[in-house]
């Protein structure tokens, strides 16, 4: 079928797919979003399209890839904040607490002792002693 611009009904007709369209993307977008795995699997797309750091770079042409990469990421991200920018926040927060458990892991061995009680300067005592007024 030819488009043609200068009739309404061809215009009507495209922008009724497009809005199809649209909720089509969000309804994957949202899916995606609803469980741990789909918003683990969001993150690392966004963290591997580098759209938590900066792009630059002294090779011209290494940047223009690395903008490339970034504008898909921003391209996935603006999705998941039109469909669902609650998720995104849980999404956030479900990645801290696996760089923080992941840190803790890769840590654990200089920071623990052979009890399993943490040691060293961020380590709480646990006399109840809140300071030096105690």
């Amino acid at each position: 079928m030819v488009y043609n611009a200068g009739n309404r009904k061809d215009v009507r007709r495209l922008e009724k797919q497009a809005r199809q369209d649209e909720i089509a993307r969000q309804a994957v977008i949202t899916d995606l979003m609803s469980t741990v795995a789909g918003r683990t699997w969001v993150h690392d797309r966004l963290t591997a399209a580098h759209i938590f750091a900066p792009s630059f770079s002294l090779e011209a042409l290494e940047m223009a890839f690395r903008e490339g990469e970034r504008n898909a990421g921003l391209q996935i991200l603006t999705d998941v904040m039109q469909a669902c920018p609650q998720s995104y926040v849980l999404m956030m927060e479900e990645a801290n607490v696996r760089h923080l458990t992941a840190s803790t892991r890769n840590s654990g061995s200089d920071s623990e002792n052979t009890d399993g009680d943490a040691s060293g300067p961020d380590a709480t005592p646990d006399d109840g002693d809140t300071g030096p007024e105690g």
